[in-house]
């Protein structure tokens, strides 16, 4: 069956879905809820979902859900779909990197799992070829010092002090995730590539630092980890209250 679909974005999807007084009466609701038998579906892009009604919601299939300030905004998430703990909410309101999100099936897939999703254009369009382009010279020193301000005093790298690796008890290292590390050097220095993610690796190296996978606000990702006594850190910056595990595979 082929479905035919309206692609509605803010704010006419407030002006349309947003009375939270909405019920069968309303030909919205009724198209929402009977849409399927005709081959009806609807996308909907807001960027404040605690505006949609309940009766609008309910009624949805598959779920993004990207960085989100307000906290009415988060609630309508976990009211939803309980498997948003408040771990998960906190990560979404402080997410720092473009494209990564959460998502949900409700048919599907309730739980609620991270996803990035890819640039449009770089999907969908073939990039012209250039010729390569050759490192600029200072990049190593570029991303030595990114390095140092992202861990000691950028509040959206955030620092877990580790009580383990592999299960054996160890004290003084530090960990924070690879993927954000990665987002805060690549806007200091303006790259965004495989020599990017090398050098980042040779200047974590050579302060000894150890890579793995721990659960960071309720999420596996894969982390470095550094010995505390090698950073000094800025007036505001200090590591996370919670403790985590790192295991070299997941």
């Amino acid at each position: 069956m082929q479905l035919r679909t309206a692609i509605l974005r803010a704010p006419l999807v407030r002006l349309r879905f947003g009375d939270r007084r909405l019920d069968d009466s309303n030909i919205f609701v009724r198209w929402v809820k009977e849409g399927r038998k005709y081959g009806l579906g609807a996308i909907l892009v807001t960027q404040q979902p605690g505006a949609i009604a309940d009766q609008i919601i309910s009624q949805g299939d598959n779920f993004f859900a990207l960085h989100l300030l307000n906290d009415a905004d988060l609630q309508t998430l976990q009211r939803h779909n309980a498997y948003y703990t408040d771990e998960i909410l906190n990560y979404l309101r402080t997410e720092p990197i473009i494209g990564n999100c959460y998502f949900w099936s409700a048919p599907h897939q309730p739980f609620v799992l991270p996803v990035r999703v890819a640039d449009f254009e770089s999907v969908c369009q073939k990039p012209a070829a250039i010729a390569a382009a050759s490192p600029p010279k200072k990049l190593p020193e570029l991303v030595a010092q990114a390095i140092k301000e992202a861990l000691t005093g950028n509040p959206r790298v955030w620092l877990y002090p580790v009580s383990s690796f592999n299960g054996k008890k160890e004290d003084g290292w530090l960990a924070f995730s690879a993927d954000y590390l990665h987002s805060a050097v690549a806007q200091v220095t303006g790259a965004d590539t495989d020599e990017l993610t090398r050098e980042i690796a040779v200047v974590l190296q050579r302060h000894k630092a150890r890579s793995g996978y721990a659960v960071l606000e309720g999420v596996t990702r894969r982390v470095w980890a550094i010995p505390q006594s090698h950073l000094k850190f800025k007036a505001g910056k200090r590591p996370r209250p919670t403790p985590v595990q790192i295991a070299d595979k997941l």
